[in-house]
């Protein structure tokens, strides 16, 4: 039983990961937008 909990913890962590890994992508992919569109 430990180990499927440790395992689901470790799963929840590494799609956190990726959710904050996308979310600083699109930022950046916005900023570049307005960048380019500002010139």
């Amino acid at each position: 039983m430990e180990e499927i909990m440790r395992r689901k913890g470790k799963l929840v962590d590494d799609t956190d990961l990726k959710n904050i890994w996308i979310k600083r992508y699109m930022n950046l992919e916005k900023r570049e937008n307005e960048i380019l569109v500002r010139n």
